[in-house]
């Protein structure tokens, strides 16, 4: 009995130190890690295309073809969202200007209404913010964003070309080719799909969702004629993979914006409305009836994800956030020792079975 009790002290402890391993490597080695998954991340955006392409033409034209015609969209998005930023740095201190006369005007009426004096050094650092400076920072350090995005996209591409043979490669290394382990070899092989197929849905629901909630952001900034649309929708865009919070930040910023620039609020708060109808149609309506139980997460642990990886990783840590997530939950999920920890994960929503339809068939009959 005391033994026993040992041995669980003794999983635990080294249960805690593998943890801490693995995070210290993840942060110690962000510099390459960071890249890698950020090319895996884009693989999936890609993967349809090839996919589709692929029913006509072989892989490696399919491959090719692929990375030619999003190499093109993002060199065409670049460019114009280059342009737009040194023009919005340029007509900055305008819009701040304005912006902190809204402010101070409001803060002289809040201050009749309660009859006090408020002492707020708030004003003061928003004046002082350099953002145009940021903004123009940004657009000169071109090159190396180019740069830096031009060794994700070359990996991207390599991924997306061995895509179709990368679980079976995976699961000769992970399980042993003995005869008699074949089983474990295919239950290594349907983890793996499963991992895939949740990701692939995920990521490309998530990618048309954010290009929709984009597209629409823009045009409706355009129709109510705010000065640099495409920056606000690409904003939008990118804002979007953040789960929650990223969509109102983005709504957020367009209303301020608005506000500065035609100094009024209800003329603001009209475009805030329409642009929160569009998040709510699409984000609350559209997106959980097309992803379904795919991602089937609390809403508090997508928060405390978004803190611990933007914690460890900083921005790019926000954007893999709920993938990496996922694959945890997954990975979790299709060990015996730990599948009892993924409702911890999940919310109260109807689970999906994790197994494919042949997985399960094979679970059957080896019980059998």
């Amino acid at each position: 009995m005391m033994s026993l009790g040992m041995d669980r002290r003794l999983r635990l402890l080294v249960t805690v130190l593998l943890v801490i391993s693995v995070g210290l490597v993840l942060k110690l080695a962000q510099s390459v890690i960071i890249p890698l998954l950020l090319a895996f991340l884009l693989t999936y955006v890609m993967d349809p295309v090839a996919v589709a392409l692929r029913r006509f033409v072989p892989n490696w034209l399919a491959t090719a073809i692929t990375a030619l015609v999003f190499l093109a969209v993002l060199v065409g998005v670049g460019i114009l969202a280059l342009t737009n930023l040194v023009g919005l740095a340029r007509g900055f201190p305008a819009y701040q200007e304005s912006f902190l006369s809204m402010v101070t005007t409001a803060n002289d009426w809040l201050q009749t209404v309660i009859g006090a004096q408020l002492e707020l050094d708030l004003f003061k650092q928003l004046s002082d913010l350099p953002i145009p400076g940021m903004i123009l920072g940004t657009a000169r350090s071109t090159l190396s964003i180019a740069a830096g995005f031009a060794v994700i996209y070359v990996f991207a591409v390599l991924f997306l070309a061995s895509k179709r043979h990368l679980p079976r490669k995976i699961t000769r290394v992970l399980a042993p080719a003995a005869v008699g382990e074949s089983q474990g070899r295919l239950n290594s092989l349907e983890i793996i799909r499963d991992i895939d197929t949740s990701l692939r849905r995920y990521i490309g629901i998530k990618t048309l969702i954010s290009a929709i909630i984009g597209t629409a952001s823009g045009v409706v900034a355009w129709l109510f004629g705010v000065s640099f649309p495409f920056v606000w929708g690409l904003l939008t865009f990118i804002l979007n993979f953040i789960p929650s919070i990223g969509s109102l930040i983005a709504v957020l910023v367009v209303f301020l914006f608005s506000l500065a620039q035609f100094g009024d609020v209800g003329y603001a708060v009209w475009i805030l409305l329409v642009l929160l109808g569009i998040q709510f149609a699409t984000g609350a309506v559209a997106e959980p009836a097309l992803v379904g139980d795919t991602l089937n997460l609390s809403l508090l642990v997508v928060f405390v994800s978004l803190l611990f990886w933007g914690w460890l990783w900083g921005p790019p840590g926000i954007l893999l956030a709920v993938p990496m997530t996922e694959v945890i939950k997954l990975t979790l999920k299709s060990v015996p020792g730990t599948a009892r920890f993924v409702g911890l994960l999940e919310s109260s929503r109807c689970r999906r079975p994790l197994l494919s339809g042949r997985g399960q068939r094979g679970r059957r009959g080896q019980r059998r």
